[in-house]
């Protein structure tokens, strides 16, 4: 029985080792990006190389703008407090079980605020934080049903667009 786990135990690091990212497959740009990793890269888990090797092929793959504003988000996610990064973490796993139209109308929405003029913007946002937590509560419940209203219409919009056609065919 002891060799037995003895061996599996044997078979799945090496399996685990062969689907490893090994520092010498990775092409010279990426080892120039991550080499800050490359003295403890052995050490790093499978999915943690795998992880570092593909977000470094897509920093390579980045404008100077792209790039740019990435550094900017990144040195404002180290600024938060740990609190504050738990929460945001958080809301984006509720943003990727979003549907794909929901998403859209976040970032609609989003772009919306983003267009008006930074001091309506500052106005507004200060407005939301002066809220006691039941005022808040309260505007967000209405954004929510507005939201859903809004989804239901449109998606109205779209039957009806759909329904159109067939009504025309029967004609």
């Amino acid at each position: 029985m002891n060799l037995a786990r003895g061996l599996m135990v044997a078979f799945l690091l090496l399996t685990n080792s062969a689907l490893a990212t090994e520092w010498n497959d990775l092409d010279s740009a990426q080892q120039d990006v991550l080499a800050p990793f490359k003295d403890r890269w052995e050490t790093l888990d499978e999915d943690r190389q795998n992880r570092l090797a593909t977000g470094a092929r897509h920093w390579l793959a980045m404008d100077d703008a792209q790039k740019e504003r990435f550094a900017d988000r990144y040195d404002r996610w180290k600024n938060l407090t740990a609190t504050d990064q738990r929460r945001l973490q958080q809301h984006m796993r509720i943003y990727r079980k979003l549907t794909a139209e929901q998403r859209h109308r976040i970032r609609n929405r989003l772009r919306e605020f983003n267009a008006l003029l930074p001091d309506r913007r500052m106005e507004l946002r200060h407005q939301f934080r002066e809220m006691n937590p039941r005022e808040r509560a309260r505007a967000l419940q209405r954004m929510r049903e507005n939201m859903r209203e809004n989804m239901r219409e449109e998606q109205l919009r779209e039957q009806q667009s759909r329904e159109q056609p067939r009504q025309r065919r029967c004609d």
